[in-house]
């Protein structure tokens, strides 16, 4: 058996691009302009653009810095903006509205590095129809880039939509599996699958075993599998004590790679129907 701790995932260092960068808003320093700049060219969807573009987006662009706990809400009330998540963690919940009008929050999956949000707005204005929560799990960094801007320089460029589209739908493909996991088949199949989905989007493999680090509690974990806290202690003591898991602090190793997704069932069967 082997485990590796998960290193917080940054973007590479990369040599200095001034092109474009001496024309910035007062309110976007040179640094931040930097670690836009970097962002963008470590994430796959902007890897075919030019200096310029890559230059003339960021000069629209804003860097958001958020202390873990912190929250904020993107909707149809809110300007027009993707979200690239630069470094950090963070959970997305749907707010969902009560006949008596309370807002109560649905949390949907954990997002982090590399990671764009809101993409399907670059297609239909109207996709964002609904109300996004985001708190962050820990100290995240994120990068504002308003949509009407972002379509202009990609219509500009028709052959930059592909790698655009191509990881929109990802990201697309990635959310709707979180989905399965969480509500289909029993407790013990959505937690293990719900695990093993954390595990590959942001644990780091080594042999048989996998370790995943944040601040991911039991009710944000119980919430997403739409149970209680209680219930979900239970099926992660179970997990446990079958040697497939070992939860610790702010952590889970997955111990048994195999044995987990053997337990996930059904609701692997189902996410295999998914893949290209």
């Amino acid at each position: 058996m082997h485990t590796a701790s998960v290193k917080q995932d940054s973007p590479p260092e990369l040599p200095p691009h001034d092109a474009g960068l001496s024309d910035l808003p007062a309110s976007l320093s040179a640094a931040d302009a930097s670690l836009i700049e970097r962002a963008l060219r470590w994430t796959a969807g902007f890897a075919g653009w030019s200096a310029a573009g890559i230059a003339e987006l960021v000069a629209s662009a804003k860097l958001k810095r958020h202390a873990r706990g912190k929250s904020f809400v993107c909707g149809p009330d809110c300007s027009p903006e993707s979200l690239l998540v630069v470094s950090g963690y963070l959970v997305v919940s749907c707010v969902r509205e009560g006949l008596d009008g309370t807002e109560s929050l649905s949390p949907l999956e954990i997002v982090g590095p590399g990671r764009l949000m809101g993409g399907m707005s670059l297609f239909d204005t109207g996709a964002e129809d609904v109300r996004f929560h985001y708190r962050a799990m820990e100290d995240a960094v994120l990068v504002r880039l308003p949509v009407p801007q972002l379509v202009r320089l990609l219509d500009a460029q028709p052959r930059l939509w592909k790698d655009m589209a191509r990881m929109v739908l990802k990201n697309q493909r990635a959310s709707l599996s979180n989905l399965l996991d969480h509500l289909t088949g029993q407790l013990h199949e959505r937690l293990a699958a719900t695990i093993d989905q954390l595990a590959t989007q942001h644990g780091v493999p080594a042999g048989a075993g996998v370790k995943f680090r944040f601040r991911l509690t039991q009710s944000d974990l119980a919430a997403m599998l739409q149970v209680t806290r209680q219930t979900t202690n239970k099926g992660l003591a179970w997990l446990h004590q079958s040697g497939v898991i070992s939860p610790d602090y702010n952590s889970i190793t997955v111990l048994n790679r195999q044995e987990l997704q053997r337990i996930a069932g059904k609701g692997q069967r189902t996410l295999a129907q998914l893949q290209p």
